[in-house]
């Protein structure tokens, strides 16, 4: 992370932290959403260059850990358990499905279904 002052329409660097952040996250598939929830295990600071003095990380890095407990995580903890729409044709519903995840990517494979308005169409004609 680097620390900017706008200084007359100049952009100055002033200092740059390093952060390191462990966490674990649960994912799951909920009708057509991708919910789940994220927790924070470990979370270190350390200085890495300043042009303000020494930074004095160790009174930093506790409300910086308290921002992100108490703001950060309960807002996307709020986000994730309300779900992010997968992109699925509509009318359809996803059935039977699995999230594969790999050191690279994501994937979610799943059986396709009508959904049920679809269906009720389909038995009138």
């Amino acid at each position: 992370m680097t620390i900017d002052v706008l200084e007359e329409d100049e952009v100055i660097p002033m200092a740059c932290i390093s952060l390191v952040i462990q966490g674990t996250g649960l994912v799951k598939i909920k009708g057509n959403n991708f919910v789940g929830s994220i927790r924070l295990n470990d979370f270190q600071m350390s200085s890495k260059w300043s042009n303000i003095g020494n930074l004095r990380m160790y009174l930093i890095q506790p409300v910086v850990w308290t921002l992100i407990e108490t703001i950060f995580l309960p807002y996307a903890n709020a986000r994730l358990s309300r779900g992010l729409p997968l992109p699925i044709i509509h009318g359809f519903i996803l059935q039977n499905a699995e999230i594969i995840l790999s050191t690279s990517g994501l994937a979610v494979c799943s059986d396709v279904a009508f959904a049920d308005s679809n269906k009720r169409f389909l038995q009138l004609n």
